[in-house]
């Protein structure tokens, strides 16, 4: 090791000559500096800021455009350089550092790193200076707040509650009231969609049949699975699978190190093989489970146009019934009347056929009303039947076809699109999907879902004064 060099770098600080140091530098290795840590028991950027102060930033600078050292090294004590100078109360200082960390990068990361000193002085201290505008700071914490989870960086409890009083008082004041947007009844798809990417990525890394490679990026998938199969836990057409169970048992094990004093018991009962062989099955079901509801959209719509068609040419037949009484009636404006209702009956389509008839009823006796209105109770039931037929000819797996008929007839006189019907029935209605756990003959996937919840039921009884 050239010791030399050593000497030279310090002999710059010291001096405060920035050209010599940084001819020093260009030479310098990750090994130079960690000799210089051991002969002088601290790096060159704390000996840079506790010799020169404010007037040598530009040391600083140089040290730090090299990548060997950082603001994240500690001195023989753990201290940081920033940490240090806050401790001396030298203000000026420590804002001309602040400035240097954070120069030249996008508010997020700038966010980001200053969060990691774990410091509520300094973070405040950096918001008082960057003087970042309130929706650019509402999105900077946040993103730099997810950055930190991902990475499983525990906040102290003073920022930690700071940082989210900041958010919770943006979003009372610019994010609450009246949600202005409408229920997406197929987001359910995209639920699966990212749990799939996710594990996705799993498969490919981490199923090594071992139990010690787990990792920040692991976590991480693993809980957006968690919050994802969390939003997808109630719905109906998964009430087969122990989705409870799932989303106890992914959430144990990433508690168990995120924090490990509090439910170190659920190791002995939850370890990554299990979790990944849980959500294998899991991942493979809703996969299953999607292509059959995708399937029975499909059914769905034809049934729906099947018998619009057929209520289509019915109700025209009975709107050309009423037309011709009306005819026989005198009454102010007949003529005007009847062309006007005519040019109704040509561009009148499916779903307001039913409103047409309850207008040109009103034109006609109230012993003929009385008629009319049993024809289409007659109109519809028959078109009830139809689709209860329909969805049981077409084996749609449907728990309770007339649900599903009643559904698809309030939405269809409502003028609902066919789309729309369709999803808001696959998404709320149940389904009875349990022989998709069958796979070629043999219940493999069946019997690990009972052993499973058996598992994770007692793990809860027994585990009960942890949760």
């Amino acid at each position: 090791m050239d010791g030399g060099l050593v000497e030279a770098i310090f002999a710059a600080i010291t001096v405060g000559d920035q050209q010599a140091l940084e001819l020093c530098m260009a030479s310098a290795t990750i090994a130079t500096v960690l000799e210089f840590e051991t002969i002088y028991g601290e790096s060159p950027l704390h000996l840079c800021v506790k010799l020169g102060g404010v007037s040598q930033l530009g040391l600083v600078r140089c040290l730090l455009a090299t990548g060997l050292v950082d603001f994240d090294q500690g001195d023989s004590e753990g201290q940081t350089v920033l940490e240090y100078v806050h401790m001396n109360e030298d203000l000026e200082l420590l804002e001309g550092l602040i400035n240097v960390e954070t120069e030249c990068l996008d508010n997020v990361t700038a966010c980001y790193k200053m969060m990691k000193h774990n410091s509520l002085d300094l973070f405040k201290l950096f918001l008082s200076i960057k003087k970042i505008g309130e929706d650019e700071m509402f999105k900077s914490i946040a993103s730099a707040l997810v950055k930190l989870n991902v990475k499983n960086f525990v906040l102290s409890e003073d920022l930690n509650i700071f940082v989210l009083w900041m958010l919770s008082d943006y979003g009372f004041r610019n994010l609450s009231g009246d949600w202005p947007g409408t229920k997406i009844p197929s987001e359910w798809k995209q639920h699966i969609g990212v749990i799939g990417e996710c594990w996705r990525v799993i498969i490919v890394k981490y199923d090594t049949r071992m139990y010690g490679d787990v990792d920040d990026q692991l976590l991480h998938r693993l809980h957006v699975i968690h919050n994802y199969l969390y939003f997808l836990k109630h719905k109906q057409f998964l009430s087969h699978l122990p989705m409870q169970e799932v989303v106890f048992c992914v959430a144990m094990f990433i508690s168990v190190f995120k924090n490990s004093a509090q439910f170190n018991d659920y190791r002995l009962v939850i370890n990554k093989c299990l979790v990944i062989d849980m959500l294998r099955m899991v991942y493979r079901q809703l996969q299953l489970i999607k292509n059959h509801l995708e399937t029975v959209e499909k059914e769905l719509t034809e049934i729906i146009k099947e018998t619009e068609d057929l209520d289509t040419s019915t109700k025209d037949r009975l709107i050309e019934k009423i037309l011709d009484k009306i005819k026989s009636i005198t009454f102010a404006n007949k003529d005007h009347w009847i062309e006007e209702t005519t040019k109704k009956i040509k561009t009148a389509q499916a779903m307001n056929r039913d409103a047409l008839i309850k207008d040109m009823a009103k034109k006609i006796k109230s012993s003929d009303r009385t008629e009319l209105s049993k024809e289409i109770q007659a109109i519809d039931e028959a078109n009830k039947v139809h689709f209860i037929e329909e969805i049981r000819k077409r084996d749609l797996r449907v728990t309770h076809p007339q649900n599903v008929a009643n559904r698809m007839m309030a939405g269809w006189k409502k003028g609902k699109k066919t789309d729309m019907i369709v999803a808001e029935i696959v998404s709320e209605e149940s389904f009875n999907l349990k022989p998709l756990l069958r796979v070629e003959g043999h219940n493999y996937e069946k019997s690990f879902l009972i052993g499973l919840t058996s598992c994770l039921t007692y793990a809860r009884l027994n585990c009960s004064f942890i949760w």
